[in-house]
């Protein structure tokens, strides 16, 4: 969906390149998109976002449906710097580990006092 601008590729950027920026720049997040660091608009093409209607049908299951990978490089200064919405590239090594939607694995079993839900 997203095009090189000015010859600047998003996924061509690394992590060097966002070292480069001051935090303390109070127009931070204009020089970042005026450099070609992020891409001032979120790319979701080619994620699955989840609609109110797949949540209110998954509440009676339980079960939501999973968001799909996602490129993180695509906006690499901008997930460098800031968490996304969704939790989705706050780990760049694994991308969807953390994010919304996503079930959590137990180190030990659950108890409960009556064996099945009670805490």
């Amino acid at each position: 969906m997203f095009d090189a601008i000015d010859g600047h590729s998003p996924s061509s950027i690394t992590s060097g390149d966002c070292k480069a920026i001051d935090p303390n720049d109070k127009k931070l997040a204009e020089n970042m998109v005026k450099n070609h660091l992020v891409v001032p608009i979120e790319d979701t093409s080619s994620r699955k976002l989840l609609s109110i209607d797949d949540i209110t049908k998954a509440v009676g299951t339980g079960c939501v449906p999973k968001l799909t990978e996602v490129d993180c490089a695509r906006s690499l200064c901008y997930h460098l710097l800031y968490r996304s919405f969704d939790g989705v590239c706050n780990n760049l090594n694994k991308p969807l580990l953390g994010a919304a939607f996503r079930p959590y694995f137990r180190h030990l079993p659950a108890e409960y006092d009556d064996k099945i839900s009670e805490p």
